[in-house]
């Protein structure tokens, strides 16, 4: 904002700060096969907590008159993502990646 003092000429330029919304950008991963009967697992290395991901189905008719299911999730970009039966079994299999790529935290609270 310009404001003009009068009688002086001088244009003095008030400091305002104006905040564009954060625009959330949805991007495509990847397609993954689901395995019938797994879960999709997510492990959130800033809390290492480990929480079931809601999977969202989508059916439509294709064109041979079939119905056509599609699966979609929510996606963290800070988390690892596995498909297991059960949280145990998820737990398993994220401790054994983690050390596999050797950054297991010391003490993982499940």
């Amino acid at each position: 904002m310009k404001e003009i003092i009068p009688g002086q000429g001088k244009v003095l330029i008030s400091p305002i700060e104006i905040k564009a919304p954060v625009k959330q950008e949805y991007r495509f991963i990847g397609p993954v096969r689901k395995i019938p009967g797994c879960k999709l697992w997510m492990y959130d290395p800033a809390d290492h907590s480990i929480k079931e991901v809601p999977v969202r189905a989508t059916v439509a008719v294709g064109l041979d008159g079939l119905p056509h299911t599609q699966f979609k999730a929510m996606h963290n970009p800070d988390a690892l993502y596995m498909q297991a039966i059960n949280k145990k079994n998820a737990a398993r299999k994220f401790v054994n990646y983690l050390t596999k790529i050797n950054t297991l935290p010391n003490e993982p609270n499940n």
